[in-house]
């Protein structure tokens, strides 16, 4: 339909149309951590952005745990708890977390 063509009769019909076509296009969230994984927390991910060498550290040496994971439209959010039991006060996205793997889910085989 030409943009000419619409008018407050149709006008409806044509935003119920372009809604539809929407919400099949939307993306599905991949969420890349599942509740109780330990990861690490990225360290000054500001100057991470930088191609430069550097010997300081870029994640946490503490291991948190994955409490709670919030759905987003676009990209998950996850809640953590610390090394002491709290609850950290912020949401982390996926790039900031790193997923730490024990050697006992390792199988050398």
């Amino acid at each position: 339909m030409a943009p000419k063509d619409v008018n407050k009769g149709n006008a409806r019909e044509l935003f119920d149309y372009l809604q539809q076509k929407i919400n099949k296009r939307k993306k599905k969230t991949k969420i890349r951590f599942q509740l109780g994984d330990l990861v690490r927390v990225a360290l000054n991910l500001a100057k991470k952005k930088d191609f430069r060498k550097g010997y300081e550290p870029k994640w946490s040496r503490a291991i948190y745990q994955i409490d709670q994971i919030y759905k987003g439209r676009i990209t998950p959010m996850y809640k953590i708890i610390g090394p002491s039991g709290k609850l950290l006060s912020r949401r982390f996205y996926d790039n900031e977390l790193n997923l730490v793997v024990s050697f006992k889910d390792l199988s050398l085989e």
